[in-house]
């Protein structure tokens, strides 16, 4: 029976939010199956009108960052307009690094974001 690794949440503050960036990327061990993990936030609206956070991965040229994409569709946590809590499953086969990036609108006075995430391979 194959082992299966669960690294437990790693804090990956967003706190406070501008209008636009990334939460620190992190590092995963590139596997041939699927390697799975899960984006979980906390997200404070304050001022803003509304924020959107997608999942990024690392392109194989390790200079530029994509937005993960699943049958066509981006993986994101959609318009975000009231402060909520979020979970964002991907999974990311041979992925070297991956990271939570977001576009904001509106005043971010009052706004933040606090980022975990949990990885299984």
């Amino acid at each position: 029976m194959p082992c299966i690794q669960f690294t437990y949440p790693q804090p990956m503050n967003l706190t406070p939010l501008l209008a636009s960036g990334n939460s620190t990327p992190t590092s995963l061990v590139p596997r041939s199956s699927a390697f799975q993990g899960t984006f979980h936030g906390k997200f404070t609206l304050g001022s803003l009108t509304n924020a959107t956070f997608n999942v990024q991965v690392l392109n194989p040229d390790a200079a530029t960052w994509e937005t993960l994409i699943v049958n066509g569709v981006a993986v994101s946590s959609g318009v975000l307009a009231a402060s909520t809590n979020f979970a964002l499953p991907f999974a990311v086969p041979g992925c070297k690094q991956v990271r939570l990036a977001y576009v904001t609108t509106g005043v971010t006075t009052g706004s933040l974001a606090i980022i975990d995430l949990t990885t299984q391979a």
